[in-house]
């Protein structure tokens, strides 16, 4: 049995794979599982020509580089090249209006957004959480064994944003409700830089596996447990409001506010970056050289497309700027007539302010580079998600200077013309 519809994707994309071949991809609906779907198909190297939808709201909009049409508009007439792939919870009603149009099962991936859990005896559903929950009490008191019993264990969300901000408050906090001896637990290298960058030298790193055991033995156990959760995304959203557009609190209100409790006027801490780079083996020129950002961990599927991004590479060299593409494993590419660069969270400001420029999706590296003087462009999109005034740099930290842009409101030649002419004036 699938337990996840990740899971359930990737199986189906995989299993269909040979159907993908010589045939125009188009996936129905702007769905919870978009996403998903469009990062399975990357990772088997396939290609999405198209995304249809019924929405008004969204038919013309861009959505993970790619524009939204009406079924009928881009279906009709019938093309048999053409494999439409249908995950939603009103798949019946897709399915029909495909067939509508002349498509058939030929046509059609169908993967199935109905869980069935049935199968699973609920006597041995609970015995798998329970087990659970053991391992992680296991792993909570070997902990406790290795720094001591009045050690409070402190575990971080894994997004590298969420665990700047949460590193910029976490001292004021602990101050504040009298933890003086705590650990940060959590997964990646990226949090223990980060907290590094903050003085914060108490770190444990975990698998994946460990931490999510150790969160469930804490939901289920936590007066027995001298743990506290820094904002696990899920925990953060259940009982949260959530990003709307006339909503006045931002991103970082919200760690303040509802993660720890700080009052208003609170000061973050501020970060310490490496001072001291060996420039010379980036091979950078100063001052004419912008670093992309395409790829984002909060986003399993690029918001510009490739192609985009290349034609945007094309306008900048053209105006005498060498480019580097930031990208970390073989999934992180660098854009054509870029090469790739790697560096670490300390040493970014510096890197960045020696370049010149940095253009990103936003991302949570934009939040830990808000702070670099240098031109600055962050580009937020799907607007559906995410609402920009809630996650904007400008609303979030206080002397960020660049711009911010929203990439649904621009037309491709646009939003190329805008970033070129911004790094074409010399300020």
């Amino acid at each position: 049995m699938m337990n996840t519809m990740l899971e359930r994707i990737e199986s189906s994309v995989k299993k269909a794979n040979k159907r993908f071949k010589d045939k125009e991809v188009i996936i129905y609906g702007c769905t919870v599982f978009l996403n998903r779907i469009y990062k399975s198909l990357s990772e088997n190297k396939i290609v999405v020509d198209a995304i249809i939808d019924n929405g008004q709201d969204k038919i013309g909009k861009t959505y993970l580089g790619i524009k939204v049409h009406k079924p009928e508009e881009f279906l009709i007439p019938y093309n048999e090249n053409r494999l439409v792939i249908v995950c939603s919870v009103h798949e019946k009603e897709m399915i029909d209006s495909l067939k509508g149009m002349g498509y058939n099962e030929n046509n059609i991936l169908h993967i199935s957004s109905k869980m069935e859990f049935n199968h699973l005896n609920e006597l041995e559903y609970v015995e798998n959480e329970m087990q659970s929950v053991r391992v992680g009490y296991n792993i909570y008191q070997k902990l406790q064994q290795e720094y001591g019993d009045t050690v409070t264990l402190i575990m971080m969300p894994r997004a590298s944003g969420d665990v700047f901000i949460a590193c910029s408050y976490l001292k004021e906090w602990c101050k504040r409700y009298e933890i003086d001896n705590y650990v940060l637990v959590g997964t990646g290298r990226n949090f223990v830089e980060i907290a590094n960058m903050f003085q914060i030298v108490e770190t444990r790193e975990l698998t994946t596996e460990e931490k999510e055991k150790l969160l469930k033995a804490y939901m289920f156990l936590s007066e027995y447990m001298q743990v506290k959760v820094i904002s696990e995304w899920v925990l953060r959203i259940r009982n949260s409001y959530f990003a709307r557009k006339k909503n006045e609190i931002c991103f970082v209100d919200k760690f303040r506010y509802e993660t720890f409790g700080l009052p208003k006027g609170t000061k973050a801490e501020k970060a310490i970056f490496t001072q001291q780079i060996d420039i010379e083996k980036y091979r950078m020129n100063k001052e004419k050289t912008i670093i992309i950002a395409p790829y984002a961990y909060s986003s399993p599927a690029p918001m510009i497309s490739k192609t985009v991004w290349e034609k945007l590479v094309k306008e900048l060299l053209k105006l005498g700027y060498t480019i580097y593409t930031l990208g970390y494993g073989e999934k992180e590419l660098a854009i054509d007539n870029t090469e790739c660069i790697q560096f670490s969270y300390a040493e970014a400001n510096k890197l960045l302010e020696y370049a010149g420029g940095f253009i990103g999706a936003r991302s949570g590296l934009c939040d830990i580079v808000h702070s670099a003087v240098c031109k600055k462009v962050i580009i937020y999109g799907n607007s559906r998600a995410a609402n920009m005034n809630f996650w904007s740099l400008k609303n979030n930290f206080d002397g960020f200077t660049g711009k911010e842009i929203m990439y649904e409101d621009y037309t491709e030649k646009e939003f190329i013309d805008y970033i070129r002419t911004y790094f074409g004036n010399e300020e």
